[in-house]
């Protein structure tokens, strides 16, 4: 792997978050500060996710749409329910690229039916939990259905600091965006405030822990 800078590690993640948002949000959730008055259901749940717990946090927020569903006969439009990456789930809320770029899988330890470390998010699509594929528990089964996913930027400082000196990369800085956004604005500001990307505005940093 060539030697890159933990800056730019640190600013890839950040302009790549999101990545694997499929369906846009109102502009108003590209504002870290505003992302809660997009939230328009009558039913509203945050699923706290430090771990990955063998993909139990997914199939919690899956569960929850699935019992108003059938037990209350809510439909998915009036239900918000939304799901917080950090800690040892910080990386699963980065792309494909990045999980590859990376070779994130290898760092968590987290290997596919094979024994093989994971070149992408096992998260996006179709995740193992308790021992079995669920594709419906996916972050893009879920977002299709309005589900809000956050991930912190702190614990993305801090991950991807480990990562680096894992992979032997220059430690310069912290979480910067150097430039313009791809899509405009900005996603880091390296002062330990969470940030959204606008890139994505589903999928997107906000709070602080």
């Amino acid at each position: 792997m060539s030697m890159i800078s933990r800056r730019s590690l640190f600013a890839t993640a950040a302009v790549v978050l999101g990545a694997i948002v499929l369906a846009p949000r109102p502009a108003a959730a590209q504002d870290g500060k505003n992302w809660i008055a997009t939230l328009h259901g009558t039913h509203r749940m945050l699923f706290d996710a430090p771990a990955t717990a063998n993909g139990v946090p997914l199939v919690h927020l899956m569960n929850y749409y699935d019992t108003y569903n059938s037990a209350f006969k809510v439909a998915d439009k009036d239900i918000d329910g939304i799901l917080t990456f950090y800690g040892f789930t910080t990386f699963h809320g980065l792309t494909d690229a990045m999980w590859s770029k990376y070779n994130i899988g290898a760092f968590l330890k987290e290997n596919d039916a094979k024994g093989v470390p994971f070149t992408a998010n096992p998260w996006r699509a179709a995740p193992t939990a308790l021992g079995m594929v669920l594709p419906p528990a996916s972050i893009e089964a879920m977002q299709k259905r309005g589900a809000t996913f956050l991930l912190c930027n702190n614990a993305l400082q801090i991950l991807s600091g480990m990562l680096a000196n894992a992979r032997g990369l220059r430690p310069e800085g912290g979480l910067r965006h150097e430039g313009p956004h791809p899509a405009g604005g900005h996603a880091g500001a390296g002062d330990g405030r969470c940030r959204p990307c606008p890139s994505a505005p589903a999928f997107r940093t906000t709070g602080s822990s």
